[in-house]
């Protein structure tokens, strides 16, 4: 059985020496306070932004809607120019299948 013995572990505690060292720095350098200035630019600087995008939403809204609007408006011409090909592509397969037989017919001459 083990017997506890604090002698034999108070190597092994950490040195706390170089944190309270440091912890006085820094409430002597009072960093409180600069945390506390850092905060306040952070604040501004998220309200700075926050009105830049409290502006430009609204205008980006209206050109979405204007867009839409738009499209509503001219979906029978959009539909219309998009059909007109169709036509166009019958008469050209027509065509196509009639010149296979017309070569059928006559490529003996060739």
């Amino acid at each position: 059985m083990e017997t506890f013995s604090v002698s034999s572990r108070i190597d092994s505690l950490p040195r706390l020496l170089p944190v309270t060292e440091k912890l006085e720095y820094l409430l002597g350098r009072d960093i409180v306070r600069e945390v506390s200035k850092g905060k306040e630019r952070l604040d501004r600087l998220a309200g700075a932004i926050q009105r830049v995008v409290d502006e430009v939403l609204p205008g980006i809204g209206r050109h979405v809607s204007h867009a839409s609007q738009v499209l509503n408006d001219n979906v029978e011409a959009i539909n219309g120019i998009l059909a007109q090909p169709v036509p166009t592509v019958r008469r050209l397969q027509r065509a196509m299948g009639r010149s296979g037989a017309f070569i059928a017919q006559h490529e003996h001459y060739v």
